[in-house]
């Protein structure tokens, strides 16, 4: 199952550090600085480390704004959309335990 809550998160966390889904959790982003390995001789670049915390009142306006602005709606409309994603998740981590946010993981 996928839906376009993915697709939003994705693009949002190639500007944003934080982004939160309402009612279920957060994606934070980490910094990692590049670094030279003496004992392998290798430098590693640097990277972004994306991991999820479970927060269910964890709340920021970027993913409502983002359904809003794509599907041209209104805040309340874009609302209810994410709740009804926010669902779908739910249901497949109950039946399936887990979900796969497509361009982030799992």
């Amino acid at each position: 199952m996928r839906n376009n809550i993915s697709k939003h998160i994705e693009r949002l966390l190639l500007t944003n550090d934080r982004v939160a889904i309402p009612s279920f959790g957060v994606f934070n982003v980490t910094h990692v600085a590049a670094e030279y390995r003496e004992s392998t001789g290798l430098f590693y670049p640097p990277k972004r480390v994306v991991d999820f915390v479970v927060d269910k009142v964890a709340y920021d306006t970027l993913l409502l704004q983002s359904y809003a602005e794509t599907l041209d709606i209104s805040i309340p409309e874009a609302q209810k959309i994410i709740e009804n994603d926010v669902r779908q998740i739910q249901n497949q981590l109950q039946q399936e335990g887990e979900y796969y946010f497509h361009g982030i993981g799992t």
